[in-house]
């Protein structure tokens, strides 16, 4: 079973991206995109916070549940092990590999 986000969105639009998680932001913006059945905006924005921050694990997996619902399952399996490169023991994408 795939998870459909990893993270929750509370208000993207009430602050900017920080220096310690630079891609956060746009992570946020991408759940809500991705909530509210928008998967192209929703891959944009996670891609725009992996520009900022390529090691954010949370981006990867979160990008590998978009390229699923487009049934893009080969580019969703780089995504998933993109992530478990960067965290070996995140649990969701071990997961959504399974």
């Amino acid at each position: 079973m795939v998870s459909t986000t990893a993270c929750t969105a509370s208000s993207a639009s009430s602050w900017r991206p920080s220096k310690t998680r630079p891609g956060a932001y746009y992570g946020n913006l991408g759940v809500e995109r991705f909530t509210d059945g928008d998967f192209a905006g929703a891959y944009r924005q996670f891609e725009r916070g992996l520009t900022v921050d390529p090691t954010a694990a949370l981006l990867w997996l979160n990008l590998g549940v978009v390229f699923v619902r487009n049934s893009q399952y080969d580019d969703a399996e780089r995504s998933y092990r993109q992530a478990l490169a960067l965290e070996p023991d995140n649990l969701s994408a071990l997961n959504n590999l399974a």
